[in-house]
């Protein structure tokens, strides 16, 4: 496993919907990382989500102005999971992962990272292991925590973080998994999490620093309750396929 997989080169994307206050910082925080970590070959492709604060326009003026970062835009938003689906079909290299654009304190987590794919096909990183570093509104940590609990309840299983959003995998063996995943939206990230521990994939998990920058009360109820709902979908479907 370790010899087919060429560590010092990668993909990575970093979805935006309205995020374009963060989005050049955490690009050039990525790229200080990957120079600073001696990566040969390097992309960074803009998954751009149907903003309408200016995203778009910026993604595609930096594609143009940086030699390593492609903009991936799109008039209409498609939702998260669909937007970071699309963008690893057009990914290059073997390491593909994806980093929150206002989760910049995250970047430096992206090589430790992705060593661990030398015996694993995918990595999550996660905000509440031994070593990880979270800082986040108090009503955000109950809500991430207590839905944690509740899928591992319901699927009997034992993560530790599933809506993390910094995940580096295996392009191989992601692209097999799109098409059973069924969620484009919030749930994406459990979902992916579920299929791949169904599929028998080797996962590890990456204690990270996680800095919340955005985020309103209002933002959190209406992204909670898109969770609930798409999770209670996924699980009765299971039961009546015999997850």
């Amino acid at each position: 496993m370790v010899d087919k997989l060429r560590m010092n080169a990668i993909s990575i994307i970093i979805p935006v919907h309205n995020g374009a206050k963060n989005l050049e910082s955490c690009v050039e925080r990525i790229i200080s990382h990957l120079k600073a970590n001696r990566f040969a070959s390097y992309e960074i492709m803009i998954a751009e989500d149907g903003s309408c604060d200016g995203s778009g326009s910026l993604a595609r003026r930096m594609g143009r102005k940086l030699r390593h970062v492609k903009a991936l835009t799109s008039k209409n938003s498609l939702g998260k999971g669909l937007a970071i689906s699309r963008a690893i079909g057009r990914c290059k290299h073997e390491i593909v992962g994806f980093l929150d654009v206002d989760a910049i304190e995250t970047a430096g987590s992206i090589s430790s990272t992705a060593k661990l794919l030398a015996r694993s096909e995918v990595v999550i990183g996660t905000r509440y292991s031994k070593g990880a570093k979270c800082s986040r509104p108090a009503y955000r940590h109950f809500l991430s925590l207590a839905y944690r609990q509740l899928v591992n309840v319901l699927f009997f299983e034992k993560f530790s973080d599933y809506q993390c959003g910094f995940k580096i995998f295996r392009k191989s063996a992601v692209v097999r998994l799109l098409p059973l995943i069924g969620s484009g939206g919030w749930f994406w990230d459990t979902a992916l999490l579920l299929q791949a521990k169904k599929k028998g994939l080797v996962i590890a998990e990456c204690p990270v620093i996680w800095v919340e920058l955005d985020g309103t009360v209002g933002k959190s109820a209406q992204q909670s309750i898109e969770l609930l709902l798409e999770l209670a979908r996924y699980w009765i479907g299971g039961v009546i396929s015999g997850y």
